[in-house]
This record gives structure tokens, C-alpha cells and sequence, in this order.
């Protein structure tokens, strides 16, 4: 950092592995024991500035104390000590000093500078003012409750370089204002509030994901326009946790910035170890319980009751299951960790769980509508995965059913996007399929019929299940409760090509009457009959139901 302020390509020469930290700055002639004493320094802790020879004898006076060289002196390089760019340290030329030159090398340190001791001294003591001060702003701004934004804000004028500083679920937790990266991409990035997806798909090309859910510490790259940018990777017990990076494109990088960048990485790491690793978010609680139904885990039912205490849900409810494939292997369950942060920005009433590097989000009824299905095939699509969507359940015992209806939906929908059919749109009205050819959420719904004609091994577990808890089987309760016929009327209705007035004379009912009892059906029981495919499950469903009991 002094050499930085002195600049004129001044070199510091540091003792190899020495990294102190100073609180004062005293200068030869300064009376060193009366300057320590109105300062109320320790020796330890003090950094005094002379030329050579004051050093030495300063050194060897203080063994515990620590010395900055100015001014020029007959120095070369020795192999016992380094400077921040790997060069070798110093040692007098003198043999007659070099025994005590030995001695305290381990605690000099030679400013390589065209510059007096004095003007050394005003650097190092500025310098270290400015520093102290950034470290107070970031001290407060944490004691007084503020995150990593405050620590950024802090940051700028000291490092003088654009910062950018993401999570676990790769969004922009904090950046400079005032200074952009010279990248375009990571400025989209920042405006978009996460990292964008051709910034993601730029450095996945590049192995860099890979690389960061192992990598640790400080590493320096090659970035835009050959700009040097430099990373630093946060970990918390070992899990990914955040990542840092500085483009260097104002101020050059020296060891001098790196030191000034290492204070705003403790300070962010502080705060990071005050936060639940992300991985463990995934392995506890209510997304640990929802893995484990989606699997087909026994779950107790004190566990159960705790788990619908703890997410909010309703046990009286309906719900639906999200599943995202992201394609991940087994080695990157850390990048679906990262997704899985994502969601939980997204969808802060669902639970949210992990299981085989996919993505589970459990909703109820009321918040499982269009936009939710909409949203989470952006999701998918965002992250390069696809979704799917299981039926509708009564029962949260009943998710490992719903998981095996999303798991089918994603294989048919994959299948089907790979047909000879996939680019023909099948909709009534012309439409494509919102979402099924897309890479979109794909509905089970959509695929029942086509999967019970194409499986080779099918579950008849799961269509056994499926079919009793579907629309036919439903109207048939509620008819056997209530002594009503809608069950048969829907059937007609269907078998008959929609006809109104043909099923209304079959039926011998008034045509308005039976349109206003076909509207109720869609309603309470969320089907639109103007849909090909609901059509031609609900007649499949009815096939079963008549021949498969």
C-alpha cells in the first residue's frame, strides 16, 4: 500500500511470509520512545521509517519491532526474503554489517523509491489513516445492522476499481455505484439483479462454475479486453457461499490493491460465517422432509405435523409439485444448490427441496395457478433445465406419486420435443403448447394418455393412483354422495363430440341446463374442456375406470 502511495514504480522488498498489521507510523528523529509514549503504541504494532542504517539500529534495539527503509542504500537482493512480485530481499553489500543486517531482515522492510525517509514516513502514515478509516466505515456499517451493499459502498473509493460481489444462488448481493465493470455482460448482470444467463453460459464455457465449487482464496485472471479481474471465492464449512470479483481497469493491480482487497474479504467472510451455509439448507428442515416424501421416505407424523407447522402449508389443502432437471451430474450438486437459492426468491410461500440435483417446489391450490407455471419454466429455462408439473394432490403422503408425474412429464416432453411432431402445433385454436416444446413446465396432465400407449414398463402403481384420484373418479364420489349424475352427463358430453344440443336430448335436459352444469364441472374441478388433451384424458380415465374397476 506504501509503495502504491509513494508511486513513481516504487518496490517494496518485504521478509518472506511477514504480513503485520500497523496501527502507528513513527520516522527517525521523531524520538522513538517519546513518540510511542504519546501515541501509546506498542513496538509490535508500530512501524517506524528511516533510512538503512536507522533501521538496523532501531531493529536491533526493538527486537519485537518492525522497520521501513527509505532513502536509498547499498541493498541487493538475498534469497532469504521476497518482495510482493517475487523478487528476493535485501541484504547489505557490506560484509562487515551483514551479521546484523541478518539479524533483523526477517523485520525489514526496503522501500525501493526515489524518495526521503520523510516523505516515506508522511506515505506510510497517510496511508494508513485512509486505511483505518475505511475499516472503521465497514465496522460500522455492520455493527449498525447494514450487509454487504454498505461494505461495497465503503469499498469504492478505497479500491478504486468496479466490484461485484454474488451469492450462493448466483445474485448480485452488492456492487459498486458508482463504477461498472468494463464488461458487458457483467452489467447486464448487475441491472438484471443476478447474474445473467449469458454471463452463466460465458463462464461454463470456460469450466469457471466447475472451478468455483472447489476453488478458495484469491486468483487473478484475464477478463474483458484483457483487463485483469480479480476473484475471490467465500466459503462457510467448506460450501460455496459467495464470490467476489474486481476488474481492474482504473487502478492497476499491485500487491498493494490486493492487500487493500484482502480487509474487504474478511469483513464479507464475518458476516458470510453469521449465515446458515447454503448447502445445509437443503439438508435439514422442511426441504429435507420434502426429499424425503418425494422419495418415498417414511416420514413420522410428529415429523410431519412439525413440518407443516414449520413451512405455513395447510394439511387441508391442495397441491402441486414442481420438479426442476437441470441437468446436472452428481459432482455439481452445488450448482442446483445454487438454483435451488433462486427459487426460494422466487417462490418465498413454497417449500423448497433438493433430491438427485433437482429441484422440488411444493405449492398449494391457491397459489398454483398460470403465473406459477409460467414462472418456474422461465426459472427452468433461465438455468438451461426444464420443468415439470404433477397433478393436483390431497395428500402431502402422497408426493412420491407426484414426483414419479413430474419425473414422466420432463421424459415425455423431452421425447416429444425430439419427434418428427415436435415443431406441429396441436392446439384447437392453432396455438403452440405453452410451454410443452419450449424447454418450458410441462404438465403430466398432458402426457398421461400419451404415456400409457408409449410405456414399455409402466407403473401401474402410479396409474392405479392416478386414475382414483382423477376428475371421472371424483365426479363419481361426489355422485354417490349427492345422488347426482354428472359423472354419466360429462361422459356424454364428451362421447358425443361437445354437442350440446344432441346430449341435451339424449340426457332429456333443457340445453341450458346442461351448459351450466358442464361450466360448473370446469370450474370446481379445474379442467377446460376446450383442450384436446383434457379431453382425451378425462375419455382414457373413463375407459379405465369402466374396465380396470
Amino acid at each position: 500500500m506504501v509503495a502504491d502511495r509513494v508511486g513513481g514504480g516504487a518496490v517494496l522488498v518485504a521478509p518472506e511470509g511477514a504480513s503485520p498489521r500497523f496501527s502507528h507510523v513513527i520516522a527517525d528523529g521523531e524520538g522513538e520512545l517519546c513518540a510511542l509514549g504519546a501515541l501509546r503504541a506498542t513496538v509490535g504494532s508500530t512501524l517506524f521509517v528511516g533510512d538503512e542504517a536507522s533501521c538496523i539500529a532501531y531493529l536491533t534495539r526493538h527486537p519485537g519491532g518492525w522497520a521501513l527503509s527509505a532513502g536509498g542504500s547499498a541493498v541487493e537482493p538475498s534469497a532469504s526474503t521476497a518482495d510482493v512480485g517475487g523478487a528476493a530481499a535485501t541484504k547489505p553489500v557490506d560484509a562487515a554489517a551483514a551479521s546484523v543486517a541478518d539479524a533483523v531482515a526477517e523485520r525489514l522492510f526496503v522501500l525501493r523509491a526515489s524518495c526521503t525517509p520523510a516523505h516515506a514516513a508522511a506515505c506510510a502514515a497517510a496511508e494508513l489513516a485512509d486505511t483505518q478509516a475505511w475499516i472503521a466505515r465497514m465496522q460500522e456499517a455492520l455493527l449498525a445492522g447494514g450487509g454487504y451493499q454498505e461494505l461495497a459502498d465503503a469499498a469504492e473509493p478505497a479500491l478504486g476499481n468496479s466490484l461485484a460481489l454474488s451469492d450462493a444462488g448466483f445474485r448480485i448481493i452488492a456492487h459498486t455505484r458508482r463504477l461498472l465493470p468494463p464488461d458487458p455482460l457483467m452489467r447486464d448482470s448487475i441491472e438484471q439483479g443476478r447474474l445473467s444467463r449469458e454471463a452463466l453460459d460465458s463462464f461454463r464455457r470456460h469450466g469457471r462454475p466447475q472451478r468455483w465449487s472447489t476453488q478458495t482464496g484469491v486468483h487473478v485472471l484475464e477478463g474483458y479486453g484483457g483487463c485483469p479481474i480479480v476473484e475471490c471465492i467465500f466459503r462457510v464449512e467448506g460450501v460455496y457461499a459467495a464470490h467476489l470479483v474486481m476488474h481492474c481497469d482504473r487502478r492497476p493491480l499491485t500487491e498493494g490493491l490486493l492487500d487493500k482487497l484482502a480487509l474487504l474479504c474478511t469483513c464479507i467472510e464475518l458476516n458470510l460465517k453469521k449465515e446458515l451455509p447454503a448447502s445445509r439448507l437443503f439438508d435439514q428442515g422442511p426441504a429435507r422432509v420434502l426429499a424425503d416424501l418425494a422419495a418415498g421416505m417414511p416420514v413420522s407424523r410428529r415429523s410431519l405435523e412439525a413440518w407443516f407447522r414449520a413451512t405455513g402449508l395447510s394439511r387441508d389443502g391442495r397441491f402441486e409439485l414442481a420438479v426442476v432437471d437441470y441437468g446436472y451430474r452428481d459432482d455439481e450438486r452445488q450448482l442446483a444448490v445454487n438454483a435451488c437459492l433462486r427459487l426460494l426468491d422466487l417462490f418465498p410461500d413454497a417449500v423448497v427441496g433438493l433430491q438427485d440435483n433437482r429441484a422440488l417446489v411444493l405449492r398449494s391450490l391457491a397459489d398454483c395457478d398460470d403465473s406459477f407455471r409460467a414462472a418456474i419454466g422461465r426459472h427452468a429455462l433461465e438455468f438451461g433445465g426444464r420443468a415439470g408439473l404433477s397433478d393436483l394432490l390431497d395428500r402431502v403422503e402422497d408426493l412420491r406419486y407426484a414426483y414419479r408425474q413430474a419425473d414422466i412429464a420432463l421424459q415425455m416432453s423431452a421425447a416429444e420435443e425430439h419427434s418428427a411432431e415436435g415443431d406441429v402445433a396441436f392446439g384447437d385454436d392453432g396455438r403452440s403448447d405453452d410451454g410443452a416444446r419450449d424447454g418450458g413446465a410441462c404438465r403430466f396432465r398432458d402426457y398421461f394418455v400419451a404415456y400409457l400407449l408409449t410405456s414399455e414398463h409402466q407403473d401401474d402403481e402410479l396409474v392405479s393412483f392416478t386414475v382414483s384420484h382423477s376428475v371421472p373418479a371424483r365426479l363419481r364420489e361426489a355422485d354417490r354422495a349427492a345422488g347426482t349424475q354428472d359423472c354419466a352427463l360429462l361422459l356424454s358430453y364428451l362421447a358425443l363430440e361437445r354437442r350440446p344440443s344432441t346430449v341435451a336430448q339424449r340426457l332429456h335436459l333443457h340445453r341450458n341446463t346442461l351448459l351450466y352444469r358442464v361450466r360448473r364441472m370446469e370450474q370446481e374441478y379445474g379442467i377446460d374442456l376446450d383442450d384436446w388433451r383434457t379431453r382425451e384424458r378425462l375419455l382414457a380415465e373413463y375407459q379405465i375406470m369402466r374396465f380396470g374397476g
